[in-house]
């Protein structure tokens, strides 16, 4: 028995079909009723799907249409709870942190109608990592992009989950007694998709100031007024002959300075202002802007061509933060990629895993359940079903 709640309305009775699209991740779950005898507005109203007495779907209407059908047709259009992280900004900075405490910072804090009773422990630490007003699901994304085989999803009780591979065992696909498949004859689709195989990933950190000091020496010789720095510079201080000079960056020339610096092409002179320049001990002290960057490649590639992929990450100061996001990087893009779709009379969900044998299609293994796209009405309930190889 299904029961269809909008806002305080109950309005199963005047319910001509239900179209549900759930997804895994940052794509927002979708639902579509199709209505007779509705007049009255629910923008902004909650929307509760139950079966059987459990709440099985839920979500906020945004959109509502009439339809002229010969009957007044009214289509009720609703997303699920991911809308919230679409809307909320975060601002934060976390200093080797586990992911699961870093998400749970979050929720508390900028999402607290979110619960986090699903949310699986992932002890993976990240060194550094930082969310400039961001969307709270740009910043969900960013930190995923840490654990590759980690997936998540908001349920219709305002609950987070997150699960390695898989979260539950489902329905099994094989062929039944009857000699038949349980899912829909004519509706499976086969595809192995290798667009995203790629077999070295760059990656490019952020520049930044290092911590330690750096000493270079020059010899001025009363004519040289040019001086070469092997590193950009940051919080440059200069000596000759062991007396501090007046230094500043030559945008900002007010033409009484000894030395003027320019950091893009990392260059220190003398300016025309000093009528003679400076003989003896040039000593120049500053901190150098550093910059990670580095490449990892999956040397069992299936690929024999190769195919390199750039990423740049502003979060990575050090080759340790590199080298675990790199391997995430290229463990998430190593091999051809299998996707079976078909449609089914099974209770299907999304985050389970499924056993499927298909021997015409040489298809023996786990299945992990992505999408399903739910048509409900009176007489019937079919799932189209998109599931990933794991």
């Amino acid at each position: 028995m299904w029961k269809v709640i909008v806002g305080n309305d109950e309005i199963q009775d005047k319910i001509m079909g239900i179209s549900v699209s759930e997804n895994l991740g940052s794509q927002n779950n979708s639902y579509q009723l199709r209505c007779k005898e509705v007049d009255q507005l629910y923008h902004f109203k909650e929307l509760k799907v139950e079966h059987n007495g459990l709440k099985r779907y839920g979500g906020v209407i945004l959109d509502q249409n009439f339809q002229d059908l010969g009957i007044k047709v009214c289509n009720i259009s609703a997303i699920d709870y991911n809308h919230i992280l679409q809307n909320r900004i975060v601002a934060e900075n976390f200093i080797n942190m586990t992911i699961s405490d870093i998400l749970i910072f979050l929720f508390n804090k900028y999402a607290p109608e979110i619960t986090t009773h699903h949310l699986r422990t992932c002890e993976v630490v990240i060194e550094r990592l930082s969310f400039d007003y961001i969307t709270f699901s740009e910043a969900l994304k960013t930190i995923l992009d840490y654990i590759p085989t980690w997936n998540y999803y908001i349920d219709q009780n305002k609950d987070f989950h997150l699960f390695s591979s898989f979260e539950e065992d489902g329905v099994n696909f094989v062929r039944q007694a009857s000699g038949k498949y349980n899912f829909i004859y004519k509706t499976l689709n086969v595809e192995y998709d290798a667009t995203g195989v790629v077999n070295r990933v760059w990656i490019v950190g952020s520049k930044r100031s290092a911590s330690k000091e750096i000493t270079q020496y020059f010899q001025g010789d009363g004519r040289q007024r040019y001086f070469n720095l092997a590193y950009e510079p940051n919080e440059l201080r200069v000596y000759v002959n062991d007396v501090a000079m007046e230094v500043e960056l030559d945008n900002n020339d007010d033409g009484t300075k000894a030395f003027l610096v320019n950091k893009k092409h990392k260059l220190l002179f003398i300016p025309e202002n000093i009528e003679n320049p400076f003989t003896g001990e040039i000593k120049v002290i500053y901190h150098p802007t550093i910059q990670v960057i580095d490449f990892f490649e999956n040397t069992q590639s299936e690929n024999p061509y190769l195919v390199e992929k750039i990423i740049k990450n502003k979060n990575i100061t050090d080759k340790m933060a590199a080298r675990q996001f790199g391997k995430a990087e290229i463990r998430r893009h190593s091999k051809v990629k299998t996707y079976l779709k078909f449609s089914t009379r099974e209770e299907v969900k999304i985050g389970q895993r499924s056993y499927i044998k298909i021997d015409e299609y040489g298809i023996n293994g786990n299945f992990l359940v992505t999408q399903v796209s739910t048509e409900i009405t009176p007489s019937d309930i079919i799932r189209g079903v998109v599931l990933e190889e794991i």
